[in-house]
């Protein structure tokens, strides 16, 4: 609210302050309306009573001891860079959800909290709803494929068009040695392979260049190679995991859902081929123990098994014991939850618009990285498994490859000294002749 005050020898403007409808803030008349109508200033000190609970993670919680989560961490932002002070109320979340609903309804009608967050606010008049995007949603449980890929590890590293690369300069090889042969005397592939026991300065001028480029080529190729390789072999031992839903409407794999459930998913052409692998099912809830299935559930629901699930097998096989599902990265559908703010809390707009510059700015996924790494840690000694250990057969599965390149040397070793043995006795007996 805005009033003037005029008298003979000036004019005072004088504005109602935003955070407290008491004090009445003064202006002369050379002030900007900029200036006037900035409210910044009225909630400087001002304190803010914030209402919580500690089950909500990753929104709200007890990490380490040390309350945190996603909307303590951008409340603590918001109100610090607003100069503003903040209490935070935790409560509890009662099994009567009515009587829990009256309560909060009081608190805020008096005035005695400010904001509710752990997104556990509903429409009532005596609050203002804040719609935000959820870290929860619907999504697929897939069961891990428990199948040994040698192959697939040994190939994975190195795309088509780089293995083509490689088999183009062997073939290369072959080429100008078989063709050429004045110019290339040794067998390239050999001596790319393996080196050659010639000094270089015997070698010809042709294959002393030819050969150092190709090297150069081969050792960054190799490298990155075995880089690659030792990740894959100590990290991901079975099939991978499919990343999209595109790959998962690829498979073979079936799709669980409740009765139901399909009339409430939107309508595209994505998902009318994923309603082609559904089946639905009356009994859903006792039947989420199979691997032959994947499952149409919530994200939070879904990682809940996958934690529950390990800690069974963990208890019952030890260190050999194995994840069975796992989330799909990409989501079918995103929730929405939502805070809310005590009607007469004037700091609205700019709470709503502080948020979404924290979403922009890539604050809001980092606090949530931060919040699962933190959560991560506090269960890793309770919950293991293969992504968390590093088992003596992943150690042994790196020598694979390299026993691998020992056989394949081995072999070459025994192929040359035949070849050697034989073309001796063939001089042998060549020389006899001429006598």
């Amino acid at each position: 609210m805005i009033f003037l005050h005029i008298t003979d020898d000036d004019l005072t403007i004088h504005r109602v302050s935003a955070a407290n409808s008491a004090h009445v803030r003064q202006f002369d008349e050379t002030s900007s309306l900029e200036h006037i109508f900035d409210d910044r200033p009225d909630w400087y000190g001002y304190n803010v009573n914030i209402w919580t609970i500690v089950t909500k993670l990753p929104f709200t919680g007890i990490i380490n001891g040390v309350l945190g989560g996603v909307d303590v961490e951008a409340c603590k932002a918001i109100f610090t860079y607003a100069n503003m002070s903040y209490h935070i109320i935790i409560g509890q979340l009662p099994r009567d959800y009515l009587l829990f609903r009256r309560s909060l309804e009081q608190l805020l009608r008096n005035g005695s909290i400010h904001l509710v967050i752990s997104r556990v606010g509903f429409n009532n008049p005596y609050g203002e709803i804040l719609v935000l995007r959820d870290t929860d949603g619907s999504c697929l449980l897939i069961p891990k494929s428990q199948t040994r890929n040698f192959i697939y590890h040994i190939v994975h590293p190195f795309e088509f068009n780089t293995w083509l690369l490689i088999a183009a300069v062997i073939l290369l090889d072959v080429i100008l040695g078989s063709f050429f042969p004045i110019a290339f005397p040794h067998n390239l592939v050999m001596i790319l392979l393996f080196k050659d026991s010639t000094p270089d300065h015997e070698q010809t001028r042709w294959t002393r260049f030819y050969c150092f480029a190709c090297t150069v080529l081969l050792f960054l190729l190799s490298k990155a190679y075995l880089s690659k390789a030792v990740i894959y072999m100590t990290l991901t031992r079975y099939t991978p995991d499919m990343n999209s839903i595109a790959e998962f409407i690829s498979s073979d794999i079936p799709l669980l859902i409740q009765s139901g459930i399909a009339s409430f998913l939107n309508d595209s052409d994505l998902m009318n081929q994923l309603l082609s692998k559904t089946i639905e099912d009356p009994n859903f809830y006792f039947h989420l123990d199979s691997n032959q299935y994947a499952y149409f559930v919530l994200c939070s629901f879904g990682q809940q098994l996958i934690d529950r699930q390990v800690m069974d097998s963990y208890l019952r096989h030890g260190r050999d014991g194995k994840r069975m599902f796992y989330l799909l990265n990409e989501r079918v559908e995103w929730k929405f939850s939502q805070m809310v703010l005590q009607y007469r809390f004037m700091y609205y707009a700019r709470f709503k618009e502080a948020l979404s510059w924290l979403d922009e700015a890539g604050l809001w996924d980092k606090w949530l990285n931060d919040v699962q790494k933190k959560y991560d840690q506090q269960l890793q000694y309770e919950l293991r498994d293969e992504g968390d250990i590093l088992f003596l057969e992943d150690l042994v599965a790196i020598w694979y490859v390299v026993a691998a390149g020992w056989t394949v040397s081995g072999v070459t070793f025994l192929v040359e000294m035949i070849w050697n043995l034989l073309k001796r006795c063939s001089d042998r007996r060549g020389h006899r002749k001429a006598w």
